[in-house]
């Protein structure tokens, strides 16, 4: 994960620029700042840097980074310009922060959802929980307001289509990997639907048998 920030950022745009790395970063069980280090032929002090928004990546810095965290520069772009205008109107984001907090699904919530399924354990997945039945992960914990939840292709397709809201496509590379759940717009539910669904994908006959 990144350092917590020290000094104030360059501007707003860098500010941004930072925040959506940071989140490219923590979307991904498997990212860690020294894994886009490796990947991107960048030291993790200058990547560092770009996080806190104290540094001005080159266009040349900027492809190497995207290498490093396996997204397209314009995917990378797009996302900081999104969180700037957010930036630029934070009373209107805090205000719309508070009333969806006081709903949302709480990562204990949804560790009593999964949890409940048969046969359903949680483990440690590269620091954040992961819940898992005969060994397969049907869903990962990794912050306070997400979920991913490993679902089928069509099966992530119409979560995302259904609670649009709520939920986006998760890619790994060119590979749709799961749905990544905002457990501030999520209900119980739609998080207890999709759980059950992806335990039910990853189950072995035997604990179906029993469920049904």
């Amino acid at each position: 994960m990144a350092r917590p920030r020290t000094a104030k950022p360059r501007s707003l745009r860098h500010a941004a620029l930072g925040q959506a790395i940071e989140l490219v970063i923590a979307e991904d069980a498997c990212m860690k700042l020294d894994t886009v280090a490796a990947d991107s032929d960048l030291d993790e002090k200058q990547i560092g840097t770009y996080i806190r928004g104290q540094g001005n990546p080159t266009y040349l810095t900027m492809l190497k980074l995207c290498n490093g965290l396996h997204v397209s520069l314009a995917a990378l772009m797009l996302r900081a310009e999104e969180l700037h205008a957010k930036r630029s109107r934070p009373e209107v984001e805090h205000a719309t922060e508070l009333l969806s907090t006081s709903a949302m699904v709480s990562p204990e919530r949804v560790r009593q959802l999964a949890l409940a399924l048969s046969g359903a354990v949680e483990q440690d997945h590269h620091g954040r929980p992961s819940f898992r039945v005969a060994g397969r992960i049907f869903a990962t914990l990794w912050d306070e307001r997400h979920m991913n939840v490993m679902l089928d292709e069509p099966g992530i397709r119409t979560a995302v289509q259904g609670s649009p809201d709520a939920c986006q496509e998760f890619w790994w590379g060119k590979r749709l990997r799961a749905v990544h759940v905002s457990l501030v717009r999520a209900d119980d539910a739609l998080a207890g639907e999709l759980l059950a669904d992806a335990w039910e994908q990853k189950a072995p006959k035997r604990l179906l048998k029993e469920a049904g």
